[in-house]
């Protein structure tokens, strides 16, 4: 039977960080930006939802461009046009570390999954109210 040896993790890799270490630090950054993209997603989800659900023509229309042009837009391009792109185009973006962008890039990506589960629940209250009333 195969076993698998584990020693490797705490061999030394530079100076005193080992394998394990850089594990625990990607661990660590991954649910960071995890946490904020989720944060941001679900604030501007909400909010681009609202609009799009409001009786001004104008906010349904701002909240319509933003959500197609998100929408239409795989997630892995967009975490390149945010991280290699937007900070040549925009250059207060190249200022920014890589972790901020990588944040902004999930947050644009995640937002529209909120954003649609939104309308999706107030399109169903709005049936039941019309049946209801």
């Amino acid at each position: 039977m195969f076993t698998l040896d584990w020693s490797f993790l705490s061999k030394k890799v530079v100076g005193t960080q080992t394998y394990f270490s850089w594990l625990m630090t990607a661990w660590e950054t991954t649910l960071t930006i995890s946490l904020f993209a989720f944060i941001i997603a679900f604030t501007l989800g909400f909010l681009m939802g609202v609009l799009r659900t409001t009786q001004n023509k104008y906010l349904v229309l701002i909240g319509n461009i933003w959500t197609e042009i998100f929408r239409n837009i795989p997630v892995l391009v967009q975490i390149f046009l945010w991280y290699f792109v937007i900070p040549k185009i925009f250059p207060i973006f190249s200022k920014l570390p890589a972790f901020a962008l990588a944040v902004i890039a999930l947050d644009y990506s995640l937002h529209l999954e909120y954003q649609s589960k939104l309308e999706q629940e107030f399109n169903q209250f709005q049936q039941i109210k019309d049946m209801l009333l």
